[in-house]
């Protein structure tokens, strides 16, 4: 690993993921929120479902574009050369996720923690198949995203919401973004 490479995959790396993470989260839950108003009337039976994938899309896009800024810089060599199938992969975890949740309303009847485990898994497994041409330990990446994302919706549950919902974002984008450093730092032999 080029030594620009490993001084980059460290603090700075980890505070703007946390940053990408903390600013895709509100971000794309005020816009799903905002398309509700507009989804809810006018999207009925198969449709409704359908709508809701695109919102989960949307904040998709939120983070998958974010994170591909923070791939990119790593270079050609690493999973900056794909970082366009991240953002791929996480549009379509978020919309499957979003889908579940809202669209199918299965979000009326879990818990928190539970919601941020179908997202943790819906998003993970796309990432994961991104990621594991690069890392020795891919595996991991999906537990963690699904850890991650129950811890941080387990705080709306436990802590005020005004004050936990923007920390959703924060402790999410911690925990994974410890990982991800963790997982580029341990390339595939020859990478």
């Amino acid at each position: 690993m080029e030594g620009k490479t490993k001084d980059y995959l460290g603090w700075v790396f980890w505070v703007m993921w946390v940053l990408a993470n903390s600013v895709a989260w509100i971000v794309g839950t005020a816009v799903l929120w905002v398309l509700s108003f507009v989804l809810d009337p006018l999207a009925q039976g198969p449709f409704n479902v359908l709508g809701w994938a695109v919102a989960g899309a949307l904040i998709g896009a939120f983070f998958g574009v974010n994170h591909w800024f923070l791939f990119r810089s790593l270079g050609a060599h690493t999973i900056g050369k794909w970082a366009h199938w991240w953002v791929l992969a996480t549009i379509g975890g978020w919309s499957a996720a979003i889908m579940v949740v809202v669209g199918l309303g299965a979000g009326e009847n879990l818990g928190f923690p539970v919601i941020g485990a179908v997202i943790g898994i819906a998003v993970g497994i796309p990432q994961w198949f991104v990621l594991r041409p690069y890392a020795q330990k891919a595996h991991w990446w999906g537990l963690c995203n699904t850890a991650g994302w129950m811890i941080g919706l387990a705080l709306l549950d436990v802590v005020n919401r005004t004050i936990s919902f923007p920390l959703v974002g924060v402790i999410s984008g911690a925990l994974t973004g410890a990982m991800m450093i963790w997982l580029l730092r341990n390339p595939l032999r020859g990478r």
